[in-house]
């Protein structure tokens, strides 16, 4: 990769809000949404103990939230570059189909 190249990608804006999304998504991802799985897992614990079976509506959240869980992961790690919900509100609802990175053609390397 030429100098001239790696500046232009240092001074494109879409460099830079990708990096700006990767570290929203990233706080999600590593602090909110881990935690709160763990408070459904415990939530579903509860109704299988004292209701003898989880509860339906909580597993379908649980259900959408691993999918926007995967969504972020492939996001950030660069592997997809679909926006997770909802900044990207067509991905909502459509199971794991997920749209795999280009790879840039410009790299000589790949």
């Amino acid at each position: 990769m030429s100098t001239s190249t790696i500046q232009q990608k240092f001074e494109d804006p879409e460099t830079w809000k990708r990096i700006g999304l990767i570290a929203l998504f990233s706080v999600i991802f590593f602090l909110l949404a881990r935690w709160l799985i763990w408070v459904l897992v415990v939530v579903q614990l509860l109704f299988v103990l004292f209701a003898g079976q989880p509860q339906q509506t909580l597993s379908k959240l649980c259900a959408d939230l691993s999918k926007f869980m995967h969504r972020c992961l492939l996001f950030i790690t660069w592997t997809s570059d679909e926006l997770p919900y909802p900044i990207n509100e067509s991905v909502a609802g459509q199971g794991s189909k997920v749209r795999p990175r280009e790879p840039d053609v410009s790299d000589p390397s790949l």
